[in-house]
C-alpha cells in the first residue's frame, strides 16, 4: 500500500494540530500560574505598582518578602524607584 504525499501531509496535520493546541493550553496555564505566584509573593498587583511609578507616584513600593527570585525582584524594583527620585536624577530632569 502506497501513501501519497497528499495523504502524508494530511496525516501530519491531523497529528500536529492537536499537539499545538495542547502546547498553547499548557503555555497559558503556566503563564497564569507564574502571574498569580508573582502577585501572591509581592502582595500587590505588580502591574498596578509599575503603573503608579510610571505616573510619577514614587511612593509605591513592592513588599520585599522572601529570599527567592521574587523577593530579589521586589528589592531591585524598589531600588530602581529610589534611584529615579534621587537628587542626582532629579537635577537632570529639571535642568
Amino acid at each position: 500500500m502506497r501513501i501519497t504525499l497528499k495523504v502524508a501531509v494530511i496525516m501530519l496535520l491531523v497529528a500536529l494540530v492537536p499537539l499545538a493546541g495542547f502546547g498553547w493550553i499548557a503555555l497559558e496555564m503556566a503563564r497564569e500560574n507564574v502571574r498569580s505566584q508573582v502577585e501572591k509573593q509581592l502582595g500587590v498587583d505588580a502591574a498596578l505598582t509599575m503603573q503608579k511609578i510610571q505616573q510619577g507616584d514614587f511612593s509605591h513600593r513592592a513588599p520585599e518578602t522572601g529570599r527567592d527570585e521574587l523577593g530579589d525582584m521586589a528589592r531591585a524594583f524598589n531600588s530602581m524607584s529610589d534611584r529615579l527620585i534621587s537628587p542626582k536624577n532629579l537635577g537632570h530632569a529639571i535642568g
